[in-house]
């Protein structure tokens, strides 16, 4: 899947959202698991993999 550039914009708003929220009332196992490396950047949409 394609995203455009304003849909990634869009992305990163929402994630950026997301992660102070998060950070102010997930669950420490949320948090931690979050965290954990290999997780996808969210500077981008991710794509679907088939």
């Amino acid at each position: 899947m394609h995203y455009t550039e304003r849909e990634h914009d869009m992305w990163r708003t929402v994630c950026g959202d997301l992660t102070v929220r998060h950070r102010a009332d997930a669950a420490t196992e949320y948090l931690e698991s979050a965290e954990e490396p290999g997780d996808p950047p969210r500077a981008r949409a991710p794509g679907c993999v088939r």
